[in-house]
C-alpha cells in the first residue's frame, strides 16, 4: 500500500504514515483515503483575531510569529490544502511612521481673515461720555483714517468745566474716535479739556480692534497737545491736515502703544 499523501510505501495494517504522520485508513477497496478532521471554528476565529491585530499595527510578537503560526493552525482547522503543503504570501510588519529630524508636527488653525467695515465720513467710532463742544477738523491726505483723541487732563484756563452726559457716570479718563475717508475732511466737537492725539491710517477698515489690517500705520503728535476750552463765549478748537505717510511733527507707534478701544 502507499500513502495518499507522500506515495511512500506504508504497511496495511498502520493507521498512520511513518514518513509524513499523516492518519488514514483502509476503505472496502484496500485504496488508502484521507480521514476528514472536524473543523474546530475556534481556530478559525482566532486567526481572524490575530490578522486583525497585525493590520492594526498589533505589535512585534504578532508580526514575527505569525507568518509561522498561520499554516500549522490551518492545518489544525481542516483548511489547509490537502495535495500539498500550506503557502501563504509572507506578512510584513507594518511601518513605524517617524517624523523627519528637525521638523516639528503643527496643527494648521483655520485662517481668521478679517471682514471690511462699512463705515462713512465723520462716523463717530467712540463716543465720549462727555458733552462735546469744542470743534476738531481733521483733513486725511493719502489715506482712510481714524483718529483718536486721548483725554489726558483739564485745561489752565477755562471758563468752563467738561460736562459729563450721566452725572453718576464721569469717568477721570476719556477718549473720542472718528472716522475720516480720504482726500475728505471731519469735524466732531470734543468735550472741553486737553488730549494726545493719535491716528491710524490704511485703505481698508476692519474695525476698531484690527483698523486697516496688518499694513496699518500707526502715529502720534510729537508733543503735540489738543486744547478745547471756552474762553469767554469763545470754545478754542483745533483745524489738522494729517498724512497717511506720516512726516514732520509725528511719530510712528507700534500697535501696543496705539490706544484700544
Amino acid at each position: 500500500m502507499y500513502c495518499h499523501y507522500c506515495k511512500a510505501r506504508i504497511d496495511s495494517d498502520s493507521l498512520y504514515c511513518k514518513h509524513c504522520g499523516r492518519q488514514v485508513v483502509l476503505d472496502s477497496e484496500q485504496m488508502l483515503r484521507p480521514v476528514k478532521r472536524r473543523r474546530r471554528p475556534w481556530v478559525a476565529i482566532l486567526i481572524l483575531l490575530l490578522l486583525a491585530a497585525l493590520a492594526a499595527g498589533g505589535g512585534f510578537a504578532v508580526s514575527k510569529f505569525m507568518p509561522e503560526l498561520i499554516p500549522t493552525l490551518l492545518q489544525k482547522a481542516g483548511l489547509g490544502d490537502a495535495e500539498g503543503p500550506d503557502v501563504l504570501p509572507t506578512i510584513a510588519p507594518a511601518p513605524t511612521l517617524v517624523p523627519e529630524a528637525g521638523r516639528v508636527a503643527a496643527t494648521a488653525e483655520p485662517s481668521r481673515t478679517p471682514r471690511p467695515v462699512s463705515i462713512s465720513n465723520n462716523k463717530i467710532v467712540t463716543e465720549s461720555a462727555y458733552r462735546g463742544v469744542c470743534p476738531v477738523k481733521v483733513k486725511a491726505v493719502g489715506g482712510n483714517m481714524l483718529v483718536v483723541l486721548v483725554y489726558d487732563r483739564a485745561p489752565d484756563h477755562s471758563d468752563e468745566a467738561r460736562e459729563p452726559l450721566d452725572p453718576a457716570f464721569a469717568p477721570e479718563s476719556d477718549s473720542i474716535a472718528f472716522y475720516v475717508e480720504a482726500g475728505k475732511s471731519a469735524q466732531v466737537n470734543v468735550p472741553i479739556g486737553v488730549y494726545r492725539l493719535y491716528y491710524a491710517c490704511g485703505t481698508e477698515y476692519y474695525g476698531r480692534n484690527s483698523l486697516f489690517g496688518a499694513s496699518t500705520r500707526r502715529y502720534v503728535l510729537d508733543g503735540s497737545w489738543i486744547v478745547c476750552a471756552r474762553n469767554g463765549k469763545t470754545y478754542a478748537g483745533v483745524n489738522l491736515v494729517l498724512r497717511a505717510k506720516g512726516g514732520e511733527g509725528v511719530t510712528a507707534v507700534t500697535a501696543a502703544r496705539f490706544p484700544q478701544e
